[in-house]
């Protein structure tokens, strides 16, 4: 249940947030999703009155707090659609959120239901890529999201630009969001000390082991080739899924179960441990919608290697922050690999740059400012009704 709400928070519109999933998984979505929860509590009396949250896969009841409602659906679709009539009856909302496209749908119900509510669609990357290894856009989307969808809230200008031609959509459809970590400033200076010369170079990932376009076959690959110039090269990877059986088998095939480690799904503070203790961040993706992961490697004061064919070089600006590379060139990853192995002041100047660029650019307060700035444009009216 809502807590009661202020007399100026009662006079203010309601927010309903529509997502699929909030704290039942671990993800990059997830995380966004708590952040935007997190973002839209500091509009609380001012730009919005309640916050209701609709979750299809979590149950209820989920954490609440101050004016918000949480509604968890358990993984029932049909439920679903009949909180979300119910939500609209009930609290009236101004805006409606939907934090993925397969939700867009619901726009047309809104639409019959509460005919005034301006509609907003988070999207953050391959699902509306229109890339049919993974989602292809359903031939009425282009449609749908013209007519019902207000704003196309995407994490970054890569994602909003492929959607634009995927989905037929104009530039000024768009508002950007980037991805934001909660920023420790003890977690960069909490570094060890410079380490000694015989020190093993050790490179780390942490990704979902679900996907081959995250290149972690690539950076195996790499490192077979790094050691004998690097004999005691690390590499240690951090994530669960499905390929990690296959992963593990390469590098028993390759000789390297002795220098590639799987740790699977960590603690909070067993992740900050291993960023930590290595020296390098690196994840040749191809498929990058932000890359939320880099931030989190610069938070811990390590440079980032990452792929040069989607989202990642507008968040990793390569020879300043990380280091920028094709993503299908392994020797390239492992010439590049080596290069800041060997050049430690090189490293550091990378990490140094990549900290302050995430205390510039992709912190909680600057996630708030601009999600507050994008509410307030909307409720204002000046989405209220999709551009011709």
């Amino acid at each position: 249940m809502a807590a009661p709400a202020s007399d100026k928070a009662a006079s203010a519109p309601n927010v309903l947030f529509c997502t699929l999933s909030i704290f039942n998984e671990i993800g990059g979505i997830q995380q966004f999703n708590q952040r935007i929860i997190d973002a839209a509590r500091a509009s609380f009396g001012h730009e919005i009155g309640n916050l209701v949250v609709l979750s299809l896969a979590d149950s209820s009841p989920m954490p609440g707090q101050r004016e918000t409602v949480m509604i968890g659906c358990g993984g029932h679709r049909a439920r679903y659609v009949v909180e979300f009539i119910n939500c609209l009856i009930k609290y009236h909302p101004a805006l409606i959120l939907f934090g993925h496209i397969n939700l867009a749908l619901l726009g047309i119900v809104a639409r019959i239901v509460a005919p005034r509510a301006a509609c907003a669609l988070f999207v953050h990357g391959i699902e509306v890529w229109n890339d049919r290894r993974y989602r292809s856009r359903r031939w009425y989307e282009p449609w749908l999201i013209k007519h019902f969808i207000a704003c196309v809230i995407s994490v970054s200008g890569f994602t909003a630009e492929v959607m634009k031609w995927q989905f037929h959509l104009r530039r000024t459809r768009f508002e950007i969001l980037p991805n934001a970590v909660d920023l420790d400033d003890g977690a960069a200076s909490a570094r060890p000390p410079p380490r000694a010369a015989e020190h093993p170079p050790t490179l780390i990932s942490v990704t979902r082991l679900a996907d081959r376009y995250k290149g972690i076959e690539k950076v195996i690959n790499a490192v077979v080739r790094l050691r004998p110039r690097l004999p005691t090269i690390e590499y240690h990877i951090v994530g669960d899924g499905p390929m990690k059986a296959e992963l593990m088998a390469q590098a028993r095939a390759l000789g390297l179960a002795d220098a590639v480690h799987f740790h699977g799904e960590v603690t909070a503070e067993g992740l900050a441990a291993l960023y930590r203790s290595a020296d390098i961040f690196v994840l040749p993706s191809q498929k990058e919608g932000f890359g939320i992961v880099f931030l989190e490697a610069w938070k811990y004061g390590l440079p980032v290697i990452c792929g040069g064919v989607d989202a990642s070089p507008e968040v990793v600006l390569d020879g300043n922050s990380g280091i920028v590379i094709d993503p299908n060139d392994v020797t390239g990853l492992a010439d590049a690999i080596e290069r800041l192995v060997r050049e430690p002041a090189r490293r550091a100047r990378l990490a140094e740059n990549g900290l302050a660029r995430l205390r510039r650019n992709y912190t909680h307060p600057i996630f708030v400012r601009t999600f507050r700035a994008i509410l307030a444009k909307l409720l204002a009216g000046n989405r209220s009704a999709p551009a011709e």
